[in-house]
């Protein structure tokens, strides 16, 4: 089956992985459905989820979760992430969502009809959406996997998902290693494209360097006088005037006009940083 179509005519896609769906449940192996994914749909049903289910177990009541949200690290990088992938406009039809460790939701961005799909399956703040909670899904596989994950229409296991497509990557802490939650992005079947899983994977790259700095994140503020800009690219003497970040060659240009060049990554995280003007 051709994995483009699931960008070209994700319609037609989801018909097929539908097919795949019904029979791989019912014990027939479909080229569709990889091995490691059959094998994640075996264990939530080991667990009790049924393909029929669609409602999560829930951990904790909202006004729990807003002290979790206090208490968690990932409360630094949340209005990073939100800058760089949410979309709460009235047109907005994704969903931003962040995880702990286990798969518990804390933080949900989007705007009102996202969110109302998203509480049509009980996808909301204190659900569990690991394996055990609700079956197969990107948080879950990113839980499982350790990387990137992308999940379209059928490839989840519960069938009222299959209306959705879900691209999710894990954030670690960047001293230790250590699983800090999951990242998110969540929306109808039309809304993903080739470059989605690469700004879920760019955002924690970035969410995962902030994490890493000693205030756990502060902002740029304008390019003239950023701490980082002057940290990470100064020179005696020197300040950074303004970032060049078009074309294929970035970099930061100093009063005189010299420039030294940036990586891709650090422009990315140098652009983010400087488009804001608070922590």
């Amino acid at each position: 089956m051709d994995y483009g179509l699931r960008f070209s005519d994700p319609a037609k896609y989801a018909r097929a992985l539908r097919r795949a769906h019904e029979l791989v449940i019912s014990g027939v192996t479909r080229p569709e459905i990889p091995t490691p994914l059959a094998e994640s749909w075996r264990r939530s049903m080991a667990l009790g989820i049924s393909p029929d289910q669609h409602s999560p177990r829930h951990l904790h009541d909202p006004s729990e979760v807003l002290q979790l949200r206090r208490e968690h690290r990932l409360q630094l990088v949340m209005p990073a992430l939100q800058d760089l992938l949410a979309d709460d406009s009235s047109s907005g039809r994704h969903l931003l969502v962040l995880t702990d460790d286990t798969g518990e939701i804390l933080w949900r961005v989007g705007s009102r009809e996202a969110l109302r799909r998203a509480d049509r399956l009980e996808f909301s703040e204190g659900a569990d959406w690991s394996e055990a909670g609700i079956g197969t899904n990107a948080i879950s596989e990113a839980l499982v996997t350790g990387g990137p994950v992308q999940l379209f229409s059928a490839e989840h296991l519960v069938r009222t998902h299959h209306d959705w497509a879900c691209t999710a990557a894990p954030i670690t802490d960047p001293a230790t290693g250590r699983l800090l939650g999951v990242l998110d992005v969540s929306g109808p079947l039309d809304t993903i494209s080739a470059d989605t899983l690469r700004m879920v994977r760019c955002a924690v790259r970035v969410a995962e360097s902030l994490l890493g700095t000693s205030d756990g994140g502060a902002s740029l503020g304008a390019s003239s006088s950023t701490r980082a800009s002057r940290q990470d690219v100064r020179r005696p003497g020197s300040v950074v005037s303004w970032l060049e970040l078009l074309g294929d060659r970035p970099a930061a240009v100093f009063a005189d006009r010299s420039r030294v060049p940036l990586t891709l990554r650090r422009a990315e995280i140098l652009a983010l940083l400087d488009s804001r003007s608070q922590g």
